[in-house]
């Protein structure tokens, strides 16, 4: 299943929305989208414990406590208001 262009569009405008850093919304997509600490760091070329570190901002700034209270509070904020989910597939 591929992810239509408004649903990218729309995570991202909500992940803007909790007031990341740029550095924090680049580490919560790739963390979102399944990599670990290491990959995240590679790519964006930081170490793991900055990752960590970033990590640890973005719960607090979501105020949550896990990968999976993250991406249920950022999905939450993408479907609030939204009558048909499946518009956006």
């Amino acid at each position: 299943m591929n992810i239509s262009v408004s649903l990218k569009e729309k995570i991202h405008s909500t992940i803007i929305s909790f007031g990341l850093t740029e550095r924090e919304k680049e580490i919560t997509v790739l963390w979102i989208a399944g990599y670990n600490y290491k990959e995240i760091a590679l790519r964006v070329g930081v170490s793991n414990n900055t990752v960590r570190k970033h990590i640890q901002n973005i719960h607090s700034k979501l105020g949550v406590h896990s990968k999976t209270n993250a991406l249920i509070k950022i999905m939450s904020e993408v479907y609030s208001g939204t009558q048909n989910p499946d518009s956006f597939l």
